[in-house]
């Protein structure tokens, strides 16, 4: 058999296909045992391993690709595949009725033990009615055997198909062997097991489409001209026959050789395709930010509304939960749950918070100057450095963005330092501020400390009680101190006598900031939580809705009912928006993920000696933010968790019938701004595509007015080059040192239009070209003529892709 044979090209065929086939199947084998389909099979995992083998597979998609060819060569490609098809059909409806009949006859006694042996897997007890429910089971069986076959029958057809109809196309062969590629390094990435038989037929097809390729550029000559992207796309559109037939064999052994070579058991780690990946996805994830950030309000600060709160500015709203990725943590274990302060707000009006304390009178960065009001206060109090121990732990998170975009930097409370790259951040003020919006990728480390709040030594020294000698304030801390007081300390006329008279109540006898805090933190702590809380109405005071008329809401209203009900009572409070996580009390050293859910929203008091202390009203927070450290140890019990966020946590059903649900009302808020998006969304695509038609148009008028300030002999050429062009696109190229007469010939007519023939325009061209003849407006016209016939008749041929890489070249 000669190389060249039409048996031997049949061969290479049919092995590439199957290949290509059996390499689908395998990859498809992978996913299928992923997921656990195999409980779909009646087969046990050892036959449907062996049935499944890579060996099997291979010679299945061989017997597929070979009926496929067979039938197509002898045109029975309906009588076949109809036949099997109208035989898959009756032999389904014959085991569907069988299995049908069999369950019919049994009693109902006896139809409730076949279901319970067939779940169980046991056997029958030997009995009159054992063989009725043998031959019910066996029914159902093979009924459940020939749906798997049908579904196994139905994926190697699609495969083999896939496989039989890239024979003649290249693009289609690429872009299988690219998604075959694309699933092994997903599946590598995500760990997912896989052997080297699933790698093997893959690496084969994809040395066979190599080198096909290269012997597609070489048949048709490219090396030798200029590149050129309609040509190099030609090929795979219309690949030549003739390629590399024998370097099948040779690809084919390499592969085996490598398949028996023995393998490593431990796995690949592939860390440079994980670090290229990683990369990629962080470049994108930055980039749909980015997007997402043109169209938002414009501010870059951050926001509860960033992270799934519906409204921006006003606190009413619904809760609208997602889980979506913003920051992630890696770094110290701690004992208390960790806060991370974001945007931090000063002033209260009636509906909402603003921040407007930023012309400061005193000097320092203030979350400096707040720690080291602690520090201050440790060094100064009764206890010892062990006892501190107990009291304060050191703890050092490196942060990086995943789902945000904005320039505030979150930090805990007791912060003391900040390890920024090439960037100095507005420090001075509650809320730290880069000075412009990162995104994706940004990362920075801060020290911090983690407080026993739930201690009593602690909560002694936040009383004031547990002093050795009272610490003494320089004259900056005085001016911060008096600052405090005078700024943060202000309530609008809104908030009406029966708030104030509400902060009395609770905090009545009690001689401390902090027991007054504590106190308002645990009656607010009594009320409702949920995440579909009533509207406020107009012109009411938020705080006085909330507090009196529907004592139920989520962290925000916790929160500033607890802030305002402290200013009431004279002490200083700010509301606090950001993150809050029980993660890092569970791990060490790991990643954690920050999502949407845990964005929150709690109030924060200041005691004088000590500093601005968080302290937590929302009741489903509450318990793990006042957990004691040692408490876990003594009860043997774990210590409290965040809930899980759930949609409806906590929900009240009073008012149910009449509010309408969180979907619903968010789309009702949200609708305008949606329309919005979708509109600029819809105007940027449009001008788009303007300046996209814009070009095109421009380039054709440019190469027209060229064109007209030819002169006649130019023209000529200039059309004759079409011409040739045109006919290089249906395969017809001038060789290298090919005559026009010898051209003309091979191309037998196929170039002539119902506007003239291809010879006339070559007696035309040589006789103005070579034979003296000047070049008149009707010879020119004649030609224009012709190559506008030609031009429309090939894309009258041609498919759309040609059609369209036409027009753009």
């Amino acid at each position: 058999m000669k190389p060249d044979s039409l048996q031997l090209q049949k061969l290479y065929a049919l092995t590439a296909s199957s290949c290509l086939c059996a390499g689908g199947l395998l990859i498809l084998k992978s996913l299928w045992d992923l997921f656990g389909m195999p409980a779909f099979s009646p087969l046990p995992a050892e036959k449907l391993s062996g049935f499944l083998s890579p060996a099997v597979l291979l010679l299945i998609s061989f017997l597929c690709l070979f009926l496929l060819k067979w039938s197509s060569e002898k045109k029975l490609r309906l009588p076949l595949w109809g036949g099997l098809l109208v035989l898959a059909l009756l032999a389904g409806a014959f085991l569907f009725f069988r299995e049908k009949n069999a369950f019919a006859a049994l009693s109902p006694e006896e139809a409730s033990l076949a279901q319970t042996y067939a779940r169980s897997l046991s056997s029958l007890p030997q009995s009159a009615s054992s063989a009725r429910i043998l031959q019910a089971l066996s029914a159902r069986t093979a009924l459940q055997l020939y749906f798997f076959l049908l579904v196994m029958g139905g994926a190697v057809l699609l495969c083999g198909l896939l496989a039989y109809l890239s024979e003649n196309r290249l693009w289609l062969k690429g872009l299988l062997l690219l998604i075959q590629i694309a699933v092994l390094l997903l599946c590598a990435l995500q760990e997912i097991p896989l052997t080297k038989w699933n790698v093997l037929p893959v690496l084969f097809c994809l040395l066979l489409f190599l080198s096909e390729t290269a012997a597609c550029f070489q048949n048709q000559g490219m090396e030798n001209q200029a590149p050129s992207l309609r040509k190099s796309l030609s090929v795979f559109l219309t690949p030549p026959a003739g390629n590399l037939l024998y370097l099948a064999p040779v690809f084919l052994a390499a592969v085996l050789i490598i398949g028996l070579l023995p393998a490593k058991e431990a796995p690949m780690h592939w860390d440079t395709l994980r670090k290229l990946t990683a990369a990629a996805e962080d470049k994108a994830s930055a980039l749909i930010i980015h997007i997402g950030s043109l169209f938002s309000e414009g501010q870059d600060s951050y926001a509860l509304s960033f992270t799934g709160y519906t409204g921006s500015g006003h606190l009413n709203g619904g809760l609208f939960s997602s889980s979506a990725g913003q920051l992630s943590l890696t770094g110290s274990r701690t004992k208390s749950p960790l806060y991370l302060n974001g945007t931090v707000h000063d002033f209260y009006n009636g509906h909402g918070w603003e921040q407007r304390v930023l012309d400061k009178t005193y000097s320092g960065n203030e979350y400096l100057l707040n720690y080291q009001e602690l520090t201050d206060a440790l060094a100064a109090s009764v206890y010892t450095s062990q006892e501190q121990l107990e009291m304060i732990r050191s703890c050092r998170f490196d942060l990086r963005f995943e789902g945000l975009k904005t320039q505030t930097v979150f930090y805990p409370p007791f912060t003391g330092s900040f390890f920024f790259d090439n960037l100095e951040p507005d420090e001075r003020n509650d809320s730290i501020l880069l000075p412009k919006a990162q995104s994706v990728g940004f990362t920075y480390s801060f020290l911090c400390m983690d407080i026993n709040w739930g201690n009593e030594k602690v909560q002694k020294l936040l009383r004031q009680e547990a002093w050795a000698q009272p610490p003494v304030m320089d004259e900056e801390q005085q001016k911060r101190e008096r600052y405090i007081y005078q700024h943060y300390t202000e309530l609008p006329d809104t908030v009406p006598q029966r708030v104030y008279a509400l902060a009395e109540e609770i905090t009545e006898g009690l001689s401390t900031d902090y027991d007054r805090m504590k106190a308002i933190e645990g009656w607010l702590n009594r009320l409702t939580y949920t995440t579909s809380p009533p509207q406020c109405p107009e012109g009411q005071d938020f705080t006085d809705y909330f507090l009196f008329d529907s004592q139920t809401g989520y962290c925000t209203y916790f929160a500033t009912a607890m802030a305002v009900l402290g200013r009431c009572c004279g002490i200083p409070t700010r509301y606090a928006e950001g993150f809050v996580t029980t993660a890092t009390r569970r791990t060490e050293g790991n990643q954690i993920m920050i999502t949407s859910d845990n964005a929150h929203a709690w109030a924060e008091g200041y005691l004088p000696n000590i500093g601005w202390v968080p302290f937590e009203p929302t009741p489903r927070y509450y318990e793990a933010a006042n957990t004691a450290w040692n408490l876990p140890a003594q009860s043997g019990t774990p210590a409290p968790a965040l809930p899980a966020p759930e949609n409806q946590e906590g929900t009240t059903v009073t008012e149910a019938g009449t509010q309408d649900s969180l979907q619903a009302r968010y789309l009702a808020e949200q609708s305008g701004r949606l329309l919005l998006h979708i509109l600029e969304a819809a105007l940027l695509i449009a001008v788009l595509l303007l300046f996209l038609w814009l070009f095109f148009f421009c380039r054709s008028a440019l190469r027209q007015r060229s064109y007209r300030r030819l002169d006649a002999v130019l023209k000529l050429e200039n059309r004759m080059r079409k011409i040739l062009q045109l006919g290089e696109m249906q395969e017809l190229r001038l060789e290298a040192g090919e005559t026009l007469a010898a051209y003309r010939k091979r191309a037998d007519g196929r170039l002539d239009t119902a506007s003239g023939s291809f010879g006339d325009i070559c007696t035309l061209y040589q006789s103005i070209r070579f034979g003296g003849k000047e070049a008149g407006e009707a010879d020119i016209r004649r030609l224009e003529q012709y190559v506008d016939a030609l031009e429309k008749q090939y894309l009258h041929g041609c498919g759309r892709l040609r059609r369209l890489l036409y027009h753009m070249r």
